[in-house]
C-alpha cells in the first residue's frame, strides 16, 4: 500500500540532474514504502525526463555543427584556404554526429 507521499516533479528532475540510476531511484522509491505501480510510473516519468534531457543536448549539439559547418562554407568561399575547408567541416561533421548519436541512442 501506498503512502500519502508523493513526489513532484522536482524531485525527479533533481535525481535526472544528480544523475541516478533506475536502481537507485527504485530503492529511494521503495524506502517510502511505495507499491510496484507507483514504482513503475515513477520510474517512466523519470526515464521520460532523462531521454528528454539527453534529447535537448543532442539537438544543441547538432545545431553548433550546424552552424560551425555554414561558417565553414563561408570562410572557404570567402578565403581558399584549406584549413576552413577540411578543419572546420571536419570539426562539424564531428559535432552533428555527436548530437546525432545523443538523440537516437
Amino acid at each position: 500500500m501506498a503512502t500519502s507521499t508523493s513526489f513532484d516533479d522536482q524531485t525527479i528532475q533533481q535525481w535526472v540532474s544528480n544523475n541516478l540510476s533506475d536502481d537507485e531511484v527504485k530503492l529511494r522509491l521503495k524506502q517510502f514504502n511505495f507499491d510496484e505501480m507507483m514504482v513503475t510510473t515513477y520510474l517512466a516519468e523519470f526515464n521520460k525526463l532523462k531521454l528528454k534531457k539527453r534529447s535537448s543536448l543532442g539537438i544543441g549539439f547538432m545545431v553548433t555543427g550546424a552552424f560551425v559547418g555554414f561558417i565553414s562554407c563561408v570562410l572557404s568561399i570567402a578565403t581558399p584556404h584549406p584549413v576552413f575547408l577540411y578543419g572546420l567541416t571536419s570539426l562539424a561533421i564531428i559535432i552533428v554526429f555527436i548530437g546525432l548519436y545523443l538523440i537516437f541512442e
